[in-house]
C-alpha cells in the first residue's frame, strides 16, 4: 500500500502518544499489535474528555491530540496497519500492511531528551553519531527488504541517515529533521548522489532545529506555514504542521481537503531562522575541522539546557540543570570565547538586524549571560548602564569593542563589576577579564574566509571513477596524435589574388593571419595536452606504486599475524 506524505506524517504523531495522553482521556494504552488496537479505546466520549482536560503534553494541547487521533481513526489505510515492532531505545515504531507483507513503514520519534540534543550538535563535526548508527542497526535487523521511513526532528535526521546508507529504503519523509556535517557529505558522497533524491524534508517556517547543519544535496526541502497559534519551542512539535479547527459541535479536527487528506500550507522560512541556519553553516565552513567536534559537544549541552525542561547534565562530575545555563556557559571559557568570537565575526560580516542578533544570541544561551551582566551595570552604575543602552545593548557594545581591537575603559569597568557579582551569585570563581582576552584572541585567530561562500550550504562532491589503464592512455595519445598529424591546406597561396578588387574588401590578409594563428594554437594545445596526460598518468603511476607498497606491507603484516595465531593455536592444542 502506498501512503501519502501526509499519511506518513500522521503515523509519526503516534511515536509521541504516551500514557499521559491516555490518562487524560480516561483510557489505557494496553498491549497492541495494530493501529486499531492502539486507538479503538479513544471513542468520542474519551476524546471529549481528553479535550476537556485542557492539558498540554510536550507542547501539544489535549484538544490537538484529540484531533490527531480522530484524523487517524478516520483514515482506513492507517487504521488497518499492523504495528509489528516498537523499539524504545531507538525510539521507533514499525508498521506493516497485512495485504502487503513484504513492505514496512518505520517512523522515528524526535528529540526525546538531553542526550539526543547533545547528539544533534555533535553532528557538527563528525560523519556519524551513535544515535544515527543505532537507527541504521535497527533498520538492518528488521526482516523487510522494502522499507519507507519517516521521522520528526532528530527522528527526521535518523530517517534521512538510514535512507542514504541502507539499500532497503527508497523513500523518506522527514519533518523538521536537521542536516548533516561536511564530514558526512564527504564520506558518503557516492551514496548521497544515488539516494539524495529519495528524501523529502518538510520544515516549519519558524522551526529552530531543521536549520542545523547542511541539508542533504539533492533532497527536496519543503517549507510549511503550520499552526499559527504556537510560538517558540511549541513551534517544533510535529502537531504544529497542521491547522486545527472546531466543528459546529465544538469538536477539534485537522483541516483537510475534500478527500480527507490533511492540508499542509506552503510557507516561507522566517528571516531569523535563515540567519540561524547561516550561522551554523558559517561555523562548519570556517571553523577548523579539529575544533568543530568539541564546539558541537559544547553547543549540544547548551541546546539541551535551553530546550529540555528536566535536563540534568553531568559534565565532569558537575550536574547542570536549565537554571544553571549561565554557569555552564562560563564553565568552559575556551569554548565560550570561541563561540562568541564566531558569533561576532558572523554579525560583523552579514549585518543582521538587532532583533535577529538577539534571537541568535538567545538560541545559544547568550542573552541570559549578557542580561546578568547588564543587570550588574544597572545596579551599580547608572552612567555605565546608560552607555550600554546608548550602544544598543551589551551585545552591540561587545561587537563594537572587539572589532576595533583597542582597550576600552567601559568594558574594563563593566567586567570588573560583573566579575565579583557573578562569582558571588554562582558560588564559583569567574574571571571575566581573562574571558575577554580569550575572546579577543579567538576573534583574531578566525581563519580568512570568502564571505559569499562561508554561509552557503555544502554541495556534494562528485563521485567519478577515473580510468588510468594503459589502454586509456593509448586512446588519449592516439587522439592527440591524430590532431597533430592532421594537415590543412596552406592559405598563404591566397596572396596571388592580391591584385583583385575584392581581395582587400573581403579582408583576405586578416583571414590568412587568423587561420594560420588558429592552427598554430591547435598545435600548441596538442603539445599541452600531451604534456598534461603524461604528467597526470605519471602521478597516477606513482600513487599506484605507493599504494601497492602499502598493500604489500599490510599483506606481510597479516601473514605474520596469521602465523602467530596458528602458532598460538598449536600451543594451546598441544
Amino acid at each position: 500500500m502506498y501512503l501519502t506524505d501526509e499519511q506518513l506524517m500522521l503515523l509519526e504523531q503516534l511515536t509521541y502518544l504516551t500514557d499521559d495522553v491516555a490518562d487524560a482521556a480516561g483510557v489505557l494504552l494496553g498491549p497492541y499489535d495494530s493501529v486499531e488496537d492502539l486507538l479503538q479505546q479513544f471513542d468520542e466520549e474519551a476524546l471529549q474528555k481528553l479535550e476537556d482536560s485542557g492539558k498540554t503534553f510536550n507542547y501539544t494541547g489535549a484538544e490537538k491530540w484529540a484531533a490527531i487521533i480522530r484524523q487517524i481513526k478516520n483514515d482506513a489505510d492507517l487504521y488497518s496497519l499492523d504495528i509489528v515492532d516498537k523499539d524504545d531505545s531507538v525510539p521507533a515504531l514499525c508498521f506493516n500492511d497485512p495485504d502487503d507483507p513484504g513492505h514496512a513503514v518505520v517512523v522515528f520519534e524526535g528529540t526525546s531528551g538531553q542526550d539526543e540534543w547533545i547528539d544533534n550538535a555533535i553532528g557538527l563535526g563528525v560523519s556519524d553519531t551513535e544515535r544515527q548508527k543505532d537507527a541504521l542497526d535497527y533498520i538492518e535487523d528488521l526482516p523487510y527488504d522494502d522499507i519507507t521511513v519517516a521521522g520528526h526532528s532528530k527522528g527526521g535526521n535518523k530517517a534521512q541517515y538510514v535512507t542514504i546508507l541502507s539499500d532497503k529504503i527508497d523513500r523518506c519523509v522527514s519533518m523538521d529533521g536537521q542536516g548533516f556535517s561536511q564530514e558526512f557529505l564527504d564520506k558518503y558522497y557516492a551514496e548521497i548522489q544515488e539516494k539524495g533524491h529519495c528524501i523529502k524534508n518538510y520544515y516549519l517556517d519558524g522551526d529552530f532545529v531543521n536549520i542545523l547543519m547542511f541539508p542533504v544535496p539533492g533532497s527536496d526541502q519543503i517549507c510549511i506555514a503550520g499552526d499559527r497559534s504556537v510560538v517558540g519551542p511549541a513551534n517544533h512539535c510535529p502537531s504544529s504542521f497542521y491547522q486545527f479547527l472546531r466543528d459546529e459541535e465544538g469538536h477539534w479536527y485537522i483541516d483537510s481537503d475534500e478527500n480527507g487528506d490533511t492540508i499542509l500550507i506552503p510557507g516561507t522560512r522566517e528571516e531569523v531562522m535563515v540567519y540561524l541556519h547561516e550561522f551554523t553553516t558559517f561555523i562548519i565552513n570556517v571553523m577548523p575541522e579539529d575544533e568543530r567536534e568539541r564546539a558541537g559537544d559544547y553547543i549540544g549541552h547548551i541546546l539541551a539546557l535551553a530546550f529540555v525542561p528536566d535536563a540534568h547534565l553531568d559534565v565532569d562530575g558537575k550536574v547542570y540543570t536549565p537554571d544553571d545555563l549561565v554557569e555552564y556557559l562560563l564553565s568552559d571559557p575556551d569554548m565560550l570565547s570561541k563561540v562568541l568570537a564566531y558569533f561576532v565575526r558572523y554579525v560583523e560580516t552579514y549585518n543582521p538586524s538587532e532583533d535577529e542578533i538577539r534571537s541568535l544570541a538567545e538560541v545559544f544561551g547568550m542573552t541570559e549571560l549578557l542580561g546578568e551582566i547588564e543587570d550588574v551595570a544597572e545596579e551599580h552604575d547608572s552612567s555605565l548602564a546608560q552607555m550600554i543602552s546608548d550602544a544598543g545593548g551589551l551585545l552591540n557594545l561587545i561587537i563594537d569593542q572587539i572589532r576595533d581591537g583597542e582597550n576600552d575603559p567601559i568594558i574594563g569597568v563593566l567586567l570588573w563589576l560583573a566579575n565579583g557579582w557573578l562569582s558571588e551569585k554562582l558560588g564559583t570563581e569567574v574571571d571575566l577579564p581573562a574571558l575577554w582576552k580569550k575572546l579577543e584572541a579567538e576573534y583574531q585567530s578566525i581563519p580568512e574566509f570568502d564571505a559569499e561562500t562561508a554561509r552557503q550550504d555544502a554541495a556534494c562532491k562528485e563521485g567519478k571513477i577515473r580510468d588510468f589503464s594503459e589502454r586509456t592512455y593509448g586512446i588519449l595519445m592516439s587522439a592527440i596524435a591524430a590532431v597533430e598529424e592532421d594537415t590543412y591546406g596552406s592559405v598563404s597561396g591566397w596572396t596571388q589574388y592580391a591584385g583583385e578588387a575584392w581581395y582587400d574588401s573581403l579582408f583576405i590578409p586578416n583571414a590568412i593571419g587568423g587561420i594560420n594563428a588558429y592552427f598554430e594554437r591547435v598545435s600548441e594545445i596538442s603539445r599541452i595536452c600531451r604534456s598534461s596526460v603524461d604528467r597526470i598518468y605519471g602521478q597516477a603511476d606513482e600513487a599506484d606504486r605507493r599504494n601497492a607498497g602499502r598493500l604489500r606491507q599490510s599483506t606481510e603484516g597479516l601473514k605474520a599475524l596469521r602465523q602467530k595465531i596458528e602458532q598460538k593455536t598449536a600451543e594451546l592444542g598441544g
